[in-house]
């Protein structure tokens, strides 16, 4: 069993690492229908696996220039009542219900994905060299209200299912802030941290982690 987790462990860090994805999408179902955990233990667990994987993660990307360290940390605060939200809704659904819910957010992520991949390809545009709006000072109401609301939408996820939520942040980032995508997926690992940490500390003061 210690095998099996330490395999699955370096397994959902390799994903995190190279995609800037959350981990916890591979994590909650891998603790649940391998490692037999309730699925409300595997949450909570699985909060600690990806905030841990997007530390280090996140320390590796730092050195590429990448992170935005602002404008991420400003995302991940913003989504904090959505965590904490999430954290304390998702102990209260029945196991069943909770591993209904996370199908239904397979099937929403793999909808998503493949409608990206089958849309047609944009041109390149200014942003693609690593700038965006938000860089230039130039915030609009249409950009405070995307990022709140995206921001909440994906710090709920976090604490309801305990995902890190990569595959919502990458793509917040890229449209709301118009980050190129390798920047979007390296700030993700930020956000990622911040999140999940107060998600585990909600879980942890309610007692139910």
């Amino acid at each position: 069993m210690i095998i099996e987790a330490l395999l699955i462990g370096a397994f959902v860090g390799i994903v995190v690492g190279s995609l800037g994805a959350g981990g916890g999408i591979l994590s909650v179902p891998i603790l649940v229908y391998i490692l037999g955990q309730d699925p409300h233990q595997a949450t909570g667990l699985s909060l600690i696996i990806v905030g841990l994987t997007a530390a280090v993660s996140l320390a590796t990307r730092a050195r590429s220039g990448n992170v935005a360290w602002r404008e991420g940390s400003l995302f991940a605060l913003v989504g904090l009542a959505g965590t904490w939200a999430g954290s304390t809704l998702g102990p209260l659904v029945s196991a069943r219900a909770l591993m209904l819910s996370f199908c239904a957010l397979l099937g929403a992520v793999a909808v998503f994905m493949v409608r990206s991949q089958l849309r047609p390809s944009a041109s390149p545009s200014p942003n693609e060299a690593g700038d965006s709006n938000v860089d230039k000072g130039s915030w609009t109401l249409g950009t405070v209200s995307r990022v709140v609301a995206l921001a909440t939408l994906t710090g709920f996820l976090t604490g309801f299912f305990g995902v890190g939520g990569g595959f919502a942040i990458v793509p917040a980032l890229h449209l709301a802030l118009r980050y190129p995508m390798k920047r979007a997926s390296a700030t993700s690992l930020l956000v990622m941290v911040i999140t999940a940490a107060f998600g585990l500390a909600s879980r942890t003061a309610a007692g139910t982690l």
